[in-house]
């Protein structure tokens, strides 16, 4: 299948909060908004059949880690529209515009830890969504992220420390399905 990297336009600000949404399938490109406006396209997609896993805090080799926070992390199974975008950057659930439930097909706030049982500061070891079909994982210690309680609306988000830490999606089988990914980061640092 095709693939495609993407350079985004605006310098992401440390220490601040940032939505960003990746439309994955909007016809024959890919998208990139920050905070509900469109910010970069390219031709070709990210995601594709036969992908391996999907991997957060890190790129595919795993090199350049992610430094900071994310927090709220949806995944939707089809490309949404720069209205819908807009409507999930305004989190405003009652919208007009606001994507469907039906759509989202793995959902994790993080605002009670992992599933309700992780404590503060202890590592990630997996995420699951209700449906159990989309999982993140990191079975090797040193490289979990953490929870901290330090993410939107001081509950609980995920942080990275720019050095190993990651989390890998197990379950392959929607991932040429997928359309879009959303969540929310806080960069601590910005190259």
């Amino acid at each position: 299948g095709a693939s495609e990297s993407m350079t985004r336009a605006t310098v992401l600000k440390t220490g601040q909060w940032v939505h960003v949404c990746y439309v994955n399938r909007d016809g024959a490109n890919s998208k990139l908004y920050l905070d509900g406006v469109q910010d970069a396209t390219a031709t070709g997609y990210a995601l594709d059949a036969g992908v391996n896993n999907v991997m957060f805090g890190s790129n595919n080799n795993p090199s350049g880690f992610w430094h900071g926070r994310i927090d709220d992390i949806r995944f939707y199974s089809v490309a949404l529209t720069a209205a819908q975008v807009a409507a999930l950057n305004a989190g405003d659930s009652t919208a007009a515009n606001y994507p469907v439930d039906t759509n989202l097909v793995g959902h994790w706030p993080c605002d009670d830890g992992e599933q309700g049982g992780a404590v503060t500061d202890d590592p990630v070891y997996a995420l699951v969504s209700q449906d159990d079909i989309w999982r993140f994982y990191q079975t090797t210690t040193s490289k979990r992220p953490l929870f901290d309680s330090a993410g939107i609306n001081n509950r609980a988000s995920i942080v990275f420390n720019g050095t190993s830490k990651l989390m890998i999606c197990d379950n392959v089988n929607l991932a040429q399905q997928l359309g879009c990914f959303s969540w929310s980061v806080k960069p601590a640092s910005v190259s």
